[in-house]
């Protein structure tokens, strides 16, 4: 049977009944219909291809107008040609497999039934300067001004615009491929824009405002392209993306939205680039989940959290943006977040320009951060984060703060101007600090603080106002290979209960000492350098324990160590040198072991104990120092073993005040007075050591000085072997004066004491001298080969001199000059070149039981 064929002629006329009497005969494919006229009876005897005019006015349908061909509708322009309905479902619906074009139209839909205004659910839509409002929402989804259905192939959009509807302005979906420009989505009731389930969308030049949800909204695996559109105030997010959707943000401006600028979630990997996203509610651009791609010279400000916040496992790559005056953190990292921030510049942000939580470990390089309200960079709570090469300048606290358990490798940054430190540590935070420069902050270059104990190496510390290194509370860590100079007051300082291992460390010219440890600190400095400081070299003060070892300390303005207090320090093969005042200095009831340690040319002495101070001196060499190799002085009780006191410019060792203690095997050579002295009311005892070649007298008792020598060896000094003068009163026992210029042994003034079984041999003048007033008790005494007498008494001298043998003199045994008047009992005299016993006129000696041959009367 054969289909029966309407001719055009025929379908003409038709159209032009229904278009009520148009006032012109339109050609066959440029139809034109008046408001007045059926539009969905017109439209549905269109053929393919047809162009259908609408003129101005108000066209109102009670159903959907369905179309199914490829036809074209012209308006006069939005403002004039409006096509309304308050039917169920939708104004407009496109279920054709070709192209709907549309120009010029407003469609809008008026009344209470759920409804799209233009759903287009088939072949593609070409809509310019179209507006579509009014869509009411149900709960099948509905409600969107103008729908690309999964079944869409696309199209374009460009110009007019799709506002206040209830739910969303424009929803792109399925497989649907739409380019739209010059858009404007405002007022909508969800979002501004929807992208899902695979569309592909290019969105430019559109203005997407004040919807009640997201401006954009992209879903599944949705992949768009948003070039200089205006994205502003929207109720909830500018752009959100979800499950797997992709893109591009290139030079949109996002601002004023109630959440986020941008939010990154599910598996999504767009990239934002140029863009400016500023006074959003809360974040600028926040990646959540796993979400990756890159940010990358945007300028992200003024928003009401963070600029950029990186969370759950994302892992972006942040390069080259401006983060500035954003209420928290310019840019924050949280949970497990990683990913890449390099050369960006976060500054005046309320909180921190960078902060890495949780367990995150970004890699953060090349940035600036500068002049925000806290710090310039925060690593909190587990995080691992590699920095490098940042510069941190400016921040009203730290340039870099570390906190919990945080455990960052720092590399190579300049952390400059900043409040307080330029890097701060606190809770257990550890990790490595390695070649960065700290200067000109306001507090310290590093300050570690609780239980953190990271490792710092070779990092460059200048000009801060305090301290180039603070270890405080129960810190501890490694500090090696730094170099601190020229900061305000100490190069490192340990306090309270700290315990860090400081070695191979430059401290020099910093304002007053190089390191200090005060209160309960302890730790070990090793082979560090501590030069050129005005005042103390070290300090060890307060109840610090610490361990000194190895350090060349030179050029103190004050002393090389300073230990004080009730401090206890251990100081072992120090080198200490050039101070202006002494090389260590023991004072208070501080304890100290002094091992191995060399104090040469120090201002005042090598070693000097004070106070109450006490310790062990053990095998030092102190030499060459302007006044004394070594002086314990007040009440300080020190055990001095072992050491060499050689070439100082007055004593090798000197007791003072009520000091006491042990001086035992030290070498006394060749200093610039004399060898010991011990004056005041000391009381030290001192056996075994060797004092020779000094310039003066080898050992001095003077004073009311008391104390003990035994068995020492007083050998080659330039005057006497032994004084005791004025008051003095020491027990001399079992020593050898052996081969001094002057006298082995000579007792001055009213000096007294005891001298019993020592040799004085082979001196140039006297063996033993008894002058002034002095009244010592000499018992058992060796007196042999000297130039004079063996034994002289002068002057008023007495005392007691018992036992005594006085052999090969080249003068007399005995001699008693002046008026001396000394009790002389067994006193044994022979070979001696001038007799035996010897006495003056005026002298008054008593004699029992001595075996020196004839009296001689001179």
């Amino acid at each position: 049977m054969r289909r029966a064929v309407t001719s055009r002629p025929v379908l003409l006329g038709i159209l032009v009944w229904l278009l009520g009497g148009c006032a012109s005969t339109p050609s066959s494919d440029q139809l034109r219909l008046s408001p007045q006229a059926d539009l969905a009876r017109a439209v549905a005897h269109l053929e393919t291809g047809s162009t259908l005019h609408l003129a101005a006015g108000r066209y109102t349908l009670d159903r959907p107008l369905r179309i199914r061909r490829s036809i074209t509708l012209k308006g006069a322009g939005p403002d004039q040609t409006r096509v309304v309905s308050g039917a169920p479902g939708a104004v407009l619906r496109y279920t054709g497999s070709g192209t709907l074009r549309v120009e010029g139209v407003a469609f809008r839909h008026q009344g209470d039934e759920p409804a799209n205004v233009v759903s287009l659910e088939g072949g593609r839509g070409e809509l310019v300067r179209c507006r579509f409002s009014g869509g009411i929402a149900g709960s099948d989804g509905r409600g969107a001004g103008v729908v690309f259905w999964k079944r869409s192939d696309g199209g374009r959009l460009s110009g007019g615009g799709s506002v206040n509807n209830e739910a969303a302005g424009l929803v792109v979906a399925g497989h649907a491929r739409l380019e739209a420009d010059g858009m404007v989505l405002t007022g909508n009731g969800g979002a501004g824009l929807v992208a899902s389930d695979g569309a592909r969308l290019a969105l430019r030049d559109a203005d997407v405002a004040r919807n009640a949800g997201h401006g954009i909204g992209v879903d599944e695996l949705a992949h768009v392209e948003l070039m200089s559109n205006r994205i502003r105030d929207n109720g909830a997010n500018g752009i959100v993306f979800l499950k797997g959707a992709r893109g591009r943000l290139v030079e949109n401006r996002i601002t004023g939205n109630g959440l986020n600028g941008v939010s990154l979630q599910g598996r999504t990997d767009p990239d934002v680039i140029g863009n400016v996203l500023r006074d959003n509610g809360a974040v600028g651009i926040a990646y959540f989940d796993k979400t990756r791609g890159a940010a990358r010279g945007n300028l992200v400000a003024a928003n009401g959290h963070h600029g950029i916040r990186v969370g759950g496992s994302a892992r972006p790559a942040i390069s080259e943006n401006r983060l500035e005056g954003n209420g928290r953190d310019g840019l924050a990292y949280s949970a497990r977040a990683e990913g890449t921030a390099r050369f960006n510049r976060a500054s005046g942000n309320r909180e921190n320009g960078i902060a890495v939580r949780h367990r995150s470990a970004p890699r953060i390089t090349g940035n600036t951060l500068a002049e925000n309200r806290e710090n310039g960079l925060v690593l909190a709570d587990r995080t691992a984060v590699q920095a490098r090469e940042n510069r941190a300048g400016g921040n009203r606290y730290h340039g870099v703060a570390v906190l919990d358990r945080a455990r960052p490798v720092l590399t190579g940054n300049v952390l400059e101007g900043n409040g307080q430190n330029g890097l701060a540590y606190f809770g257990r935070s550890g990790g490595t600090a390695r070649n960065n420069r700290s200067l000109d902050n306001g507090f310290h270059g590093v300050s570690l603080k609780d239980r953190a104990h990271p490792r710092l190496t070779g990092n460059y510390l200048t000009d801060n106002k305090h301290f180039a290194i603070g270890y405080f509370d129960e810190s501890a860590g490694r500090a090696e290979a730094n170099e601190a100079r020229d900061n305000g007051e100490y190069g490192i300082v340990v306090q309270q209960q700290a315990g860090p291992m400081l070695s191979d460390n430059l401290l020099e010219a910093n304002g007053e000492s190089g390191l200090v440890f005060v209160g309960r600190s302890e730790g070990r400095a090793a082979n560090n350098r501590i030069l050129g400081h005005p005042v103390n070299g070290m300090e060890v003060l307060d109840q610090a324990r610490p361990m000194l070892a190895e350090n060349l300390v030179r050029g103190s303005g004050e002393h090389g160590v300073l230990v004080a207090d009730e401090s206890r320090a251990r100081l072992k093969g120090n080198r200490i040198r050039r101070s202006g005042k002494h090389g260590v200095l023991i004072r208070g009831r501080a304890h100290v072991e002094l091992r191995e340690n060399r104090l040469r040319a120090n201002g005042g002495f090598g070693i000097s104990f004070a106070e109450q101070a006490g310790g062990t001196a053990l095998r030092n060499t102190s030499s060459e120092n302007r006044l004394h190799g070594g002086g314990v002085g007040g009440s300080a009780e020190p055990a001095v073993v072992g050491n060499t006191f050689r070439s100082n410019g007055e004593a090798g060792l000197v007791y003072a005040g009520n000091s006491g203690g042990r001086a035992r095997e030290n070498r006394v050579a060749e200093n610039g007075t004399h060898g010991i002295v011990v004056r005041d009311d000391a009381a030290p005892a001192l056996k075994t050591n060797t004092i020779g070649g000094n310039g003066g007298t080898g050992l001095l008792f003077t004073g009311a000085a008391e104390g003990a020598a035994e068995g020492n060896t007083v050998r080659g000094n330039r005057e006497h072997g032994g004084v005791v003068r004025r008051s003095a009163r020491p027990l001399l026992t079992e020593n050898t004066f052996r081969d001094n210029r002057q006298s082995g042994l000579v007792y001055f003034d009213q000096s007294g004491g005891t001298a019993r079984a020592n040799s004085c041999l082979a001196n140039r003048l006297h063996g033993l001298v008894v002058a002034g007033t002095a009244q010592p008790v000499v018992v058992g005494n060796l007196l042999r080969n000297n130039k004079k007498s063996g034994l002289l008494y002068r002057e008023e001298a007495a005392g007691e001199a018992r036992g005594n043998r006085s052999r090969q003199n080249e003068g007399p045994g005995i001699t008693v000059a002046g008026s001396g008047r000394p009790a002389l009992v067994d006193n044994q005299c022979g070979d001696n070149g001038g007799g035996g016993l010897t006495v003056g006129p005026d002298a008054a000696p008593e004699l029992r039981g001595n075996g020196c041959g004839r009296l001689a009367r001179e």
